[in-house]
């Protein structure tokens, strides 16, 4: 399962993404489509932990994405 909440990313000129929420359960396959400048990246990145927020949240099988990296990478 992964689940994000409050994601967001200011990257000026009304660019970034802000209050991103969604909840994929585990088994669910779903594809991630937009067109340039829409926030594909920027949400790739939060998933992977490589940025964070202060209010965002990230969680992959109840895993926090920013603290517990090395033991999501274990599972994955």
């Amino acid at each position: 399962m992964i689940k994000a909440q409050n994601l967001a990313k200011d990257y000026g000129e009304g660019r970034g993404i802000f209050n991103l929420n969604f909840h994929i359960p585990k088994g669910q396959v779903v594809g991630f489509l937009g067109p340039n400048g829409a926030g594909k990246t920027t949400t790739i990145r939060f998933l992977l932990g490589l940025i964070s927020s202060k209010d965002s949240k990230v969680s992959i099988s109840e895993l926090d994405c920013f603290s517990e990296q090395a033991l999501i990478q274990k599972f994955t």
